[in-house]
């Protein structure tokens, strides 16, 4: 009777506890990916795999299997078995030298295993990318067709259909997140070194980011020539080409030193470090102390508070003003030229422009070196400003010359460069004056 007695409760205990196992929260589980992973592919034929995922699984645990397994090196098996046979050998050798043999052994044993243990850490990481990856790449015809599949599976009771339909639809949010947590410390531990891959700074004392252009957190990746500049001026300084800033890409946060989309703050989730204060994702510009704007009529970005506040844009012009020059003499697109003292392209300049009376434009540095010694425009050779005070200078000068008797009742015929008018002048071998607007800006005709 006992006997019986014990076998039946035994009986019942196994299959109390089965169902306990069985009917176990699937919630408990540490990984929800992992339980949708083992569904979907634990058990599955290669052509069910295949239509879901671009890459076998076989090929990724294989991937992960044969660099877990494979020996740390050449000798590393019989590394005791050497140790031995070294023993015997090295019995006539001093003790110093078995020393020395010892401690190299140990000393390449040491180190053929750091590096197994490292290739294991990267296999397990592109392993684990290779999964989220594969979960990634499920459409979502995929996603419905394996809901309807738990569906129907009668092998799973309704708390686990649940359960499983919640992680596979959450899935590509949290393999998405993963892959994003993931890659800086792929990148970081297969990068190849890139010329300029190095911080640079604006302060080295205060340690600042940035150079002698522009305060910022970031390197641009200039893609004519793979190298790492903190700004497109210093690549066109330091290069013999120029870069087209619209086809850079990728940059290089100072701080972490990973190489990465451009963006306004770093992606890697455990720097997130801001590139400056002022980002434009149109002209790749970063800038973490001054005022800029972008003009989208210009389609580039320009020192000060913006539109409207500061600065207007004339259409006729096609040029960024100051609000005080709202009447100006308009010349269609006046900046789309050189400075006709330096010769520098006037409309993507870093200098400061100053527009003239006439509508033409030049440097304001050019100008003011230039007016040292000329008071007219260099294309059109009217005056840059009133000069009346130095007409009557003028006028005072030669009313106390006397002219030869000879010349006397002489005249010239003169064009005036102010007023645009032709008329006749006393003869003078320097300064002839306009009838018209008493200008001495004129030429000989």
């Amino acid at each position: 009777m006992f006997g019986e007695w014990l076998t039946e409760w035994y009986s019942s205990h196994v299959v109390r506890e089965e169902t306990k196992e069985a009917n176990k929260d699937l919630s408990e589980d540490s990984d929800p990916l992992e339980v949708v992973w083992k569904y979907l592919f634990e058990g599955v034929d290669d052509e069910d795999t295949r239509s879901i995922c671009n890459k076998p699984v076989e090929l990724l645990e294989t991937d992960l299997k044969s660099n877990m397994n494979k020996p740390l090196g050449k000798d590393t098996p019989n590394n005791k078995a050497e140790f031995g046979n070294k023993e015997e050998k090295l019995g006539e050798i001093s003790e110093s030298k078995k020393v020395c043999t010892r401690a190299t052994e140990e000393r390449r044993y040491n180190e053929e295993t750091a590096q197994a243990f490292q290739m294991s850490q990267n296999s397990n990481q592109s392993s684990q990318r290779s999964k989220y990856e594969c979960l990634l790449s499920m459409s979502q015809e995929d996603v419905e067709a394996t809901i309807r599949r738990i569906s129907r599976d009668s092998a799973l009771d309704p708390q686990k259909k649940s359960f499983i339909m919640q992680n596979l639809l959450m899935s590509r949010w949290i393999a998405t997140q993963r892959i994003h947590n993931l890659e800086p410390s792929i990148i970081s531990s297969n990068r190849e070194e890139i010329p300029g891959q190095n911080p640079s700074y604006r302060d080295a004392h205060e340690l600042i980011f940035g150079c002698k252009h522009y305060k910022r957190s970031c390197k641009l990746l200039a893609p004519c020539c793979n190298q790492l500049f903190t700004c497109i001026r210093c690549h066109d300084e330091e290069a013999d080409h120029s870069v087209d800033r619209k086809q850079i890409t990728k940059m290089m946060c100072m701080k972490c030193l990973i190489i990465q989309p451009v963006g306004a703050t770093c992606s890697n989730t455990s720097c997130n470090w801001s590139m400056g204060k002022y980002y434009c994702k149109i002209c790749k510009l970063f800038d973490d102390e001054r005022e800029i704007y972008h003009c989208p009529y210009c389609n580039l970005c320009r020192l000060g508070k913006g539109l409207g506040i500061e600065y207007f844009h004339c259409m006729k012009c096609n040029a960024c003003m100051s609000r005080l020059l709202i009447e100006h003499v308009c010349r269609e697109k006046c900046l789309e030229d050189n400075c006709p003292i330096c010769h520098e392209y006037t409309f993507t300049s870093n200098s400061l422009v100053k527009a003239l009376p006439c509508g033409h434009v030049m440097h304001s540095t050019c100008f003011q070196e230039y007016t040292c010694s000329r008071y007219t425009c260099p294309i059109c050779s009217k005056s840059l400003g009133d000069m009346q005070v130095y007409f009557r200078m003028l006028d005072a000068l030669l009313a106390e010359q006397k002219m030869p008797d000879g010349y006397s009742n002489q005249t010239q015929v003169i064009l005036c460069n102010d007023c645009g008018r032709k008329g006749n002048a006393a003869y003078h071998w320097l300064y002839h004056k306009c009838s018209s607007c008493a200008s001495y800006n004129t030429r000989l005709v």
